[in-house]
């Protein structure tokens, strides 16, 4: 990703865009407090985990978080437990009527183990 970003620099000097030497989204967005709140929860404190973090929590729409080690799904649970976190399995009978529940109160959600295929219900 420095990679990337380093390209973009050079390429924004080189037509003459203003632009800083250096980049992170962590100086830009984050906002330290709640970083330490994410490392609290169990937020890896790599570069990649912090960026993908302040991604999501700016996003307008909910995150997709592809999580193989299980790092995020632990994240949220500790980051929203006392917001009484609704956790949900597409594979669960009523989950959809449990979904609808959260969302008219206001409560975060998670669904766990979503497959290849999103539920139509999620893009509306």
């Amino acid at each position: 990703m420095q990679d990337i970003q380093n390209k973009w620099i050079n390429m924004c000097k080189e037509i003459g865009i203003p632009c800083s030497d250096s980049y992170s989204m962590l100086d830009s967005l984050g906002d330290p407090v709640q970083i330490q709140d994410w490392a609290i929860a169990g937020l890896p404190v790599d570069d990649f985990s912090q960026d993908s973090a302040i991604i999501s929590h700016n996003a307008g729409r909910w995150p997709l978080f592809i999580d193989p080690q299980g790092q995020a799904n632990n994240w949220i649970k500790n980051a929203y437990k006392e917001k009484n976190l609704l956790v949900l399995k597409m594979s669960s009978p009523k989950y959809t009527d449990a979904l609808q529940r959260a969302i008219t109160s206001g409560l975060p959600a998670l669904i766990e183990d979503v497959g290849e295929e999103l539920d139509p219900a999620l893009s509306k």
